[in-house]
């Protein structure tokens, strides 16, 4: 029998906002020490990704990067990568807005922005449109994981709550999930440990393989 499809979520290494209140300036950067943090992910070949899915915030887009410095350059690597609006954090403080989009593409040429927006203009935040959101992000990544063996998704740390059930993530925390059977899927409500709120993680679920890296 094939081996699952693997996802891994990955939450962005230490950023110029962590631990200052109403951080006042959109999409920060990675501090050094994320950018350390990153660099000490042992990259194994079965860990490669096949597809690297990542948020169009700049901290998200650097994590990629330092992990997998060959994704920079997507002409000459294996690994393709995909920016997903989608894949923002769940959060409307200015820290968790993106850069002009035009800025992004000056930066990033080789990435393809084609599903985000020139300007922040994103409905509102708020907990169901967040619950559908991450719904959204795993009936997507299940349909690609028919084509992509192993996909990681680098995104944040609000959001990660939404999409799988599970203790919060650290900074630069990165775990293994896979697609739940349709019978082994639990019915029912459990609590966002994020928001503290009720939330049902389905239909589409991601199950945790415990392979902290």
């Amino acid at each position: 029998m094939a081996d699952k499809a693997a996802s891994y979520i990955v939450r962005p290494g230490h950023s110029m906002q962590h631990g200052i209140p109403d951080f006042p300036r959109a999409d920060p950067t990675l501090t050094s020490r994320g950018m350390e943090e990153n660099a000490q992910v042992p990259a194994g070949v079965n860990k490669v990704p096949t597809l690297l899915l990542v948020s169009p915030l700049t901290r998200s887009i650097e994590t990629a990067f330092s992990m997998f410095p060959l994704a920079r350059g997507f002409n000459q690597s294996k690994i393709e990568v995909q920016v997903w609006s989608d894949l923002r954090e769940a959060d409307d403080q200015i820290c968790n807005q993106t850069s002009r989009l035009s800025q992004l593409m000056t930066e990033y040429p080789n990435l393809n922005f084609k599903n985000c927006r020139e300007h922040w203009e994103y409905e509102q935040h708020t907990h169901n449109g967040a619950v559908a959101r991450a719904e959204r992000v795993r009936a997507r990544v299940k349909e690609l994981s028919a084509d992509y063996n192993t996909i990681w998704i680098i995104t944040h740390q609000i959001f990660i709550g939404y999409l799988v059930e599970g203790t919060p993530f650290r900074s630069r925390d990165t775990r293994k999930y896979e697609f739940a059977a349709e019978e082994d899927q639990a019915p029912g409500v459990v609590f966002n440990r994020e928001t503290g709120q009720e939330q049902d993680y389905g239909p589409t679920m991601l199950v945790e393989k415990i392979e902290h890296i």
